[in-house]
């Protein structure tokens, strides 16, 4: 709105008319308070009778701000002798910079070495420490690892001992149930003499109630003769008649349960004659039976010696085959003895050849001069390709210095260029936004009104403007400005999204050309460190020859060339004169140091032959004495071997038992055990069936006595009604006397169960007596197989203690004599065996781990102390503080100097940023002009 944003009076002014003659236009002649801009509008209209379009406006103002562009930029520009002043001061700060961050990298190698040294130092000390607090705990430990030893030795024998253990715990444990048993077996008996005098008083308390019960019966026989004379003597008679009828029921039921247990009784000894007959076969075996357990033993011990002689017999043999075999070596080793003697002979002869040949030469001075030589010759060849590394090294730095130089050159004009374009684009953006922002609130709002508000030199309440030329009175103007908006938006917009996307692809050039400009400096350092070190390299050739100190760019590569090449052509020539030389010396000395060492190593052979064969003179000897051993050990296994099958023989009934033996030894004695199985399964059975027999007849016997009760019993009834029948008219009289008020049948009632109770109690104390008798019997077989198994283990301590015996009396024969007692005591102690002899290993184990760990120490500081890159040992904490002094200081200047550099680059960079801007902008001019 402030430029060219007039009214439709002022855009339209009065038409002058066009002449022929265009007459200047004067300053005078133009109207008053004018800015740059209408003056030259009023120019252009006067000059061709035209208003001034857009484009010329737009041009007229680019050129304007081009060329105020350009002439700050020149107004700022340094001098030649300037820029030549800040070039030398960079290159001088490069140079400083160079050599205060070598001296920086030297402190800090030196830092280096001395934080290593401390950490060796103390992770030396450290790992002493660790070593001496692991010998301190072995040596406190070395009598628990000299008992650990001696349980080694004896560690074999610790299973006859522990089984004699064993064994005596079995002892004590049957002697104490052989105590129990016999405590139990006496009160069994008490408990059978109990039941015993309590059934004879039940039994004679029985005989009492039955003597009880046949008086009542004779008072009721006189009650009910005497109670005739009343109606109650025929109903006494009935039941009298029941009385008989019950008697005889009883009597038939109790004559067929006898018959049935007479059956019984028939049939279990028909079972127990079997049983006879079965236990008749097995008496053939009796004498087995009763040493059945002492005949397995004696059979694993049988099958033991015959393991033992087996094994003894093979060694033997394998005895006497060594011992023929060690006989041919000792024959064979005096043979080689005598080939030997006279094999260095003939050595020392040839020997004495070549010290004639070689008499009065100096072999050390030979060969250091021919060292000398040929170290000279390597030098002089390494200098040699270290020169032509230097050389190239020059020329590559030039190159690249080129190089970079041109594309410093190129990546500045693109930065130029990017600035440049980035401010367009950031004017463009803001014209576009402010277009914009008009565009959007000229359609928003009512612009008519809007204008009609406006006053000369008030704010805008839209583009804040002061000066408002246009007013749009009508809608068609209105609508014509809103259309003029939306064309200069969307011109505004393409030239925007144009300039944006130059803008990037610029950016996308300046980062690939940086990027390559970055790799290009890093090459250049590279090669500036590997020339830098191939120079230091080249002060180790400066003693070839005194013109070789100067190695600078100035040197004459191609005479230096040369000069190393004649170096190394003489030089090859006196090295190869010098090596014949040597070479004839080391062809005698190497024989002479060649039949040394043959004659030295045919006598230590000849030496090591005499060792062996004392040796194995003295082997010999030995497997003699062991051959002798095994006889007479192989004769005592005979001797025991038929000792025991004597008494296997004798004890066991099994025809060809040995046979079976020899084919399936456990075969056999699953045999015998099921031979004494079956036998004590026979003695069960035969002792139940006379239990059952027993029982039966003790029943027969109770029934049988009922029985005659019983008949007895109904004789006395019908007896009694016979009485009643006889005196029923006579006792009429006397009935008040005998039994007064009581009934008659309660007085024989009471004396009934009372008899019935009495038996009952009879049979329960005769069951009771029975089981009480059963019990004792078992208490006592039990004691007896208790006793017989201990008086079997007692045998086995008896033999175990014997072989133990005989093995202590070997060990003692040679070695230091041990006492049983110290075995015991050794065996029976509480002490962890396998955890001693894991914390023994463990420890030996650490304690070589901690020698090497300090071994390696030792040798990685020496190694590190002959470095040489450091002063004595007593200004170590000195060096180190004036270390980090020297340090500080040199990255304060290093600060310094980069600051200085940073200082003279962005002068230098300014500087070429304006030459480039003001020859940008003269190009533009140009291009302007020409368009």
């Amino acid at each position: 709105m402030k430029f060219f944003r007039k009214s439709h009076q002022e855009k339209t002014p009065e038409k002058t008319e066009f002449t022929g003659n265009n007459e200047p236009l004067s300053p005078e002649s133009l109207p008053q308070n004018l800015t740059a801009e209408e003056a030259a509008a009023l120019w252009f209209e006067h000059k061709f009778g035209a208003p001034m379009p857009d484009s010329v406006t737009a041009l007229f103002k680019s050129l304007i701000r081009t060329e105020l562009k350009r002439r700050q930029a020149d107004s700022s520009l340094l001098s030649a002798t300037e820029t030549g002043k800040l070039n030398e001061t960079l290159r001088l700060n490069e140079t400083k910079l160079r050599n205060i961050e070598t001296s920086i990298d030297k402190i800090h190698q030196q830092q280096e070495w001395y934080r290593k040294f401390i950490a060796l130092s103390h992770a030396l000390e450290k790992e002493k420490g660790e070593l001496y607090q692991l010998n301190k705990q072995y040596a406190s430990m070395q009598k628990s690892i000299q008992e650990l030893e001696r349980f080694e030795t004896f560690e074999s024998r610790q299973g006859s001992f522990q089984k004699i253990q064993l064994i005596k715990q079995m002892r004590e444990a049957l002697k104490s149930l052989i105590q129990q048993l016999y405590q139990d077996k006496e009160q069994c008996e008490k408990h059978y003499h109990q039941i015993k005098e309590e059934y004879e008083q039940q039994t004679l308390s029985r005989k009492e109630y039955e003597a009880v019960l046949k008086r009542t019966d004779d008072l009721l026989t006189e009650v009910y003769l005497t109670n005739g004379k009343l109606q109650i003597l025929e109903l006494n008679e009935g039941k009298e008649s029941e009385v008989s009828a019950q008697w005889a029921m009883n009597i038939t039921s109790l004559t067929k349960e006898i018959g049935e247990i007479r059956l019984e009784l028939e049939e279990e000894y028909r079972k127990q004659e079997s049983l006879n007959l079965i236990r008749q076969e097995t008496d053939v075996h009796q004498k087995m039976i009763d040493k059945g357990e002492g005949v397995l033993v004696k059979l694993d011990l049988l099958y033991t010696l015959l393991l033992r002689k087996e094994r003894t017999q093979q060694e033997l043999d394998n005895s006497l085959r060594k011992q023929s075999e060690q006989n041919a070596q000792l024959n064979k080793l005096f043979t080689n003895i005598k080939e030997l003697e006279s094999q260095i002979s003939s050595l020392q002869n040839e020997l004495a050849m070549h010290l004639k040949s070689n008499y009065g030469m100096d072999g050390e001075k030979l060969q250091s001069r021919t060292m000398e030589l040929k170290r000279r010759m390597q030098m002089l060849l390494s200098a040699q390709v270290l020169w032509n590394h230097i050389s190239q090294g020059y020329n590559w730095i030039d190159e690249k210095m080129q190089e970079i130089y041109r594309l410093q050159t190129q990546a500045e004009s693109t930065h130029n260029a990017l600035e440049q374009l980035n401010t367009e684009v950031n004017i463009l953006k803001e014209k576009t936004e402010e277009k914009k922002y008009s565009f959007t609130v000229s359609k928003s709002q009512n612009v008519i009104q809007l204008r009609s508000d406006l006053k000369e030199g008030s704010s805008c309440s839209v583009c804040g403007a002061t000066h408002h030329p246009y007013h749009s009175d009508t809608m068609l103007e209105q609508s014509k400005l809103i259309s003029e908006m939306k064309t200069d938006l969307e011109m505004l917009e393409a030239e925007y999204n144009k300039k944006n996307r130059q803008l990037q692809e610029l950016r996308m050039k300046y980062a690939r050309e940086t990027g390559i400009l970055e790799v290009e400096q890093t090459h250049l350092e590279m090669i500036r460190n590997m020339h830098q070190q191939n120079i230091q390299e080249w002060k180790k050739f400066e003693d070839l020859d005194r013109s070789f100190r100067d190695c600078s760019a100035s040197t004459n590569q191609e005479a230096r060339r040369s000069m190393l090449q004649q170096l190394i052509e003489r030089t090859g020539q006196d090295a190869e004169e010098a090596a014949k030389e040597l070479e004839i010396f080391n062809f005698h000395q190497s024989n002479i140091n060649s039949i040394n060492g043959k004659i030295a190593k045919k006598e230590n052979e000849k030496n090591d032959i005499m060792m062996r064969f004392n040796e194995q003179n003295t082997g010999c000897q030995v497997w003699a004495y062991r051959i002798s051993h095994l006889q007479e050990e192989i004769s005592m296994l005979n001797d025991r071997f038929s000792e025991l099958f004597d008494d296997l023989e004798k004890i066991i009934t099994i025809s060809g038992w040995f046979k079976a033996w020899q084919n399936n030894q456990e075969g056999l004695k699953i045999q015998i055990q099921n031979i004494l199985k079956k036998y004590r399964g026979l003695i069960t059975d035969t002792e139940a069936n006379k239990e059952r027999i027993l029982m039966l007849q003790q029943k027969k016997d109770l029934l049988e006595d009922r029985l005659k009760i019983m008949v007895n019993a109904q004789e006395a009834s019908a007896k009694r009604l016979e009485q009643v029948q006889n005196l029923k008219k006579e006792c009429g009289n006397t009935l008040q006397k005998l039994i007064g008020n009581q009934e008659a049948k309660q007085v024989y009632d009471n004396a009934t169960c009372n008899l019935e109770e009495a038996r009952k109690q009879e049979e329960e104390l005769q069951k009771q007596k029975e089981q009480a008798k059963q019990e004792l019997c078992l208490k006592t077989g039990a004691i007896e197989a208790i006793e017989t198994r201990d008086k079997e283990l007692e045998q086995e301590i008896m033999q175990e203690k014997s072989d133990l015996d005989l093995w202590m009396r070997k060990y003692n024969a040679s070695h230091s004599p041990v006492q049983f007692s110290e075995l015991q005591q050794l065996f029976s102690a509480d002490t962890d065996w396998q955890q001693m002899r894991q914390l023994t290993r463990h420890l030996k184990f650490e304690l070589s781990m901690a020698q090497k760990k300090v071994d390696l120490l030792q040798a990685e500081l020496a190694a590190h102390q002959a470095d040489g890159n450091r002063p004595g040992e007593s200004s170590e904490k000195e060096v180190h503080s004036m270390l980090i002094e020297r340090k500080e200081m040199l990255e304060q200047e290093r600060k310094n100097i980069i600051g200085m550099i940073a200082a003279c680059q962005a002068q230098l960079i300014n500087q070429k940023e304006k030459l480039d801007a003001i020859k940008l902008c003269e190009e533009e001019i140009k291009n302007k002009i020409t368009e």
